[in-house]
């Protein structure tokens, strides 16, 4: 039974009088400027409490471009350190604000729209998201956050744009992919989702063990309840980076929290800190009660899950070549959080508040070399106990 033709703009009344190209358009525009005032309002409230770093709007739109990975001048320091949760907000308001464009675009009675459909509204509402983006951090940014921002705000319009053309088209990017290769995605997913459920986990005990130093520092900075509310909302953006430097330190790699402080199960050395509450839980130097080692078994367990995804999808696979394919699946997850770790490192000003973030280098040495030989294992026992019977065919060659 085929589906009844429908009449002419029945399905999206809108195209009637507004084209998807203006929508698209429309759509960027809207995502930043929704961006930028949620942004403003929060600083907005900050400067209420505590009035530094210049006007609300002013620091609001220097928080903004921070979240756009330009990186932010507040109170005449460039900060670095992008808040990876309101940059994920970003990204999700501009992916819905880009589907609602790419359903206009969309041609009526078409389940599958063609390839331009989908790229020609997230290519415009993504354009639409980065001239307003360039455009301040050319006028009240520096030269480096001009740069960082043309970089990095591509690559933030372009996922959200993407994302929200593609959904808008109820469509998927590997739609059209073989079975194996489907999985891929969802393997480095469901790796991820083992490996941050871990790091809540451990930051949540860090919160309750640590509760009180928090509090304590809290009182301290004398914000009162407003600055406090403002405070945990900026800590909030900032949980995605914390979650990144807790994977690092449960793969053996550790963090560092400024020049001269270094967290990981082997040694921690803490120097001079931020003062920032959320900070105030981590554990003072051999105060770890959990064998370093016993932290890697979570590695093992994000890439024996990845390689499960994979190898489940080739039921006829040998078990070298599922060995293979567990071992890609692990090393593929860790690339991906390589490269999220790396996002999640920068600055929170000069002298001994830089380079904050996962040790990269040993993370690049730790997370392959887990999650990779896990996967590896974990594809090479499967392979062989779920070992495909031969063939009367074969069996006759073999004889």
């Amino acid at each position: 039974m085929t589906r009844p033709d429908p009449e002419p703009d029945q399905e999206h009344p809108l195209k009637r009088w507004l084209p998807w190209q203006v929508a698209a358009a429309l759509a960027g525009l809207a995502a930043a400027a929704a961006g930028w005032l949620l942004a403003t309002a929060i600083a907005g409230v900050g400067w209420v409490s505590a009035p530094v770093g210049g006007f609300p709007v002013q620091l609001g739109t220097q928080f903004w471009l921070l979240a756009n990975g330009a990186g932010g001048v507040i109170d005449g320091v460039l900060v670095t350190l992008t808040p990876l949760g309101f940059t994920g907000l970003m990204v999700l308001i501009l992916h819905w604000l880009t589907g609602w464009a790419a359903r206009i675009a969309q041609p009526d009675g078409k389940d599958d729209p063609p390839l331009a459909a989908l790229l020609g509204p997230a290519g415009i509402a993504a354009a639409g998201y980065l001239v307003p983006l360039l455009t301040v951090a050319g006028a009240l940014g520096s030269q480096e956050q001009l740069i960082r921002a043309a970089i990095a705000g591509t690559v933030i319009a372009a996922i959200g744009a993407l994302w929200g053309a593609y959904a808008g088209a109820s469509q998927l990017p590997w739609r059209g992919w073989p079975r194996w290769l489907r999985a891929v995605p969802r393997a480095v997913l469901a790796s991820l989702l083992v490996l941050t459920a871990a790091a809540s986990a451990v930051l949540t005990y860090a919160v309750v063990e640590g509760g009180a130093r928090m509090i304590g520092l809290a009182d301290h900075l004398h914000l009162g309840w407003v600055g406090n509310l403002v405070m945990l909302l900026v800590q909030l953006a900032y949980l995605p980076n914390l979650l990144l430097w807790v994977v690092s330190y449960v793969l053996g790699a550790g963090f560092t929290l400024g020049d001269g402080s270094l967290v990981s199960p082997a040694a921690t050395q803490l120097g001079l800190m931020p003062g920032i509450p959320v900070l105030a839980v981590v554990p003072e130097a051999g105060t770890q009660t959990v064998a370093p080692w016993l932290w890697l078994l979570v590695g093992v367990l994000a890439g024996a899950v990845a390689a499960g995804w994979v190898v489940q999808a080739r039921p006829r696979a040998r078990f070298d070549e599922t060995a293979l394919a567990g071992g890609l699946a692990g090393v593929g997850a860790a690339a991906v959080l390589l490269l999220f770790a790396w996002l999640s490192t920068g600055n929170l000003g000069t002298g001994r508040l830089v380079d904050l973030g996962p040790r990269l280098i040993e993370l690049a040495l730790l997370a392959p070399g887990v999650l990779g030989l896990s996967g590896v294992a974990v594809g090479l026992v499967w392979g062989l106990v779920r070992r495909p019977p031969r063939t009367d065919a074969a069996a006759s060659s073999a004889n």
